[in-house]
């Protein structure tokens, strides 16, 4: 019964082999949607993000975490630019004299 023992030692390698190549795929797949991520598609980032959320965080690559603290980044000064945009406009209407005419009374 000498073949047994091959035999194990071929089932052993190919599960190797096959989680060798499930890795593989997996951090291929999650390069891509890393790739999704910091497109400038905004419904392609959104299907990229609804990915993300099946993954497992312990899952998550390094690629995959660096989009998503990326993408984060970029939103972030998104907010801050237009909050700035924002506070600007208002300073400037608050500043400015009425558009009802230096008598209060508006134009007759």
């Amino acid at each position: 019964m000498k073949s047994r023992p091959a035999v194990l030692l071929l089932a052993i390698a190919l599960t190797i082999a096959l989680r060798g190549v499930a890795n593989a795929q997996t951090e291929v797949s999650q390069t891509a949607v890393a790739e999704r991520l910091l497109s400038n598609d905004s419904a392609e980032q959104l299907r990229a993000l609804d990915t993300v959320r099946t993954i497992e965080p312990k899952g998550r690559g390094p690629a995959l975490r660096t989009a998503l603290i990326t993408l984060l980044s970029r939103q972030n000064k998104e907010v801050r630019e237009a909050t700035g945009r924002r506070a600007n406009r208002a300073a400037a209407e608050s500043s400015s004299p009425s558009e009802s005419g230096a008598n209060g009374r508006g134009a007759q």
